[in-house]
């Protein structure tokens, strides 16, 4: 995926939540944040293909670290209800995701 993909994705995920309609600088500073997004995870894609030497191998490390990040990262669960010893993974999935 490359960014122009992902403008087009940008510009429909924008319009169908209705975010700020009135002012269009409110979408160039969503884009920006979409695109370092979206360059962040293709990051984390590439580096997971250069280090593993097949792609099954890729496929099954990047499930084991992405699982942890994406179930404890408070967008499914409260913060709050995650035990102390746990909590440390909130923080990765806020700084990596």
């Amino acid at each position: 995926m490359n960014l122009n993909s992902g403008f087009l994705t940008s510009v429909i995920a924008y319009f169908s939540l209705d975010l700020n309609l009135h002012d269009g600088s409110k979408y160039v500073i969503f884009y920006c944040i979409y695109a370092m997004a979206l360059q962040c995870g293709m990051a984390f894609d590439y580096i997971t293909g250069y280090m593993m030497s097949s792609v099954e191998t890729a496929l099954a490390f990047s499930t084991v670290i992405l699982f942890p990040i994406t179930a404890f990262g408070g967008q499914h669960v409260k913060v709050t209800s995650i035990p102390l010893a746990w909590r440390w993974i909130t923080y990765l999935a806020v700084n990596i995701i």
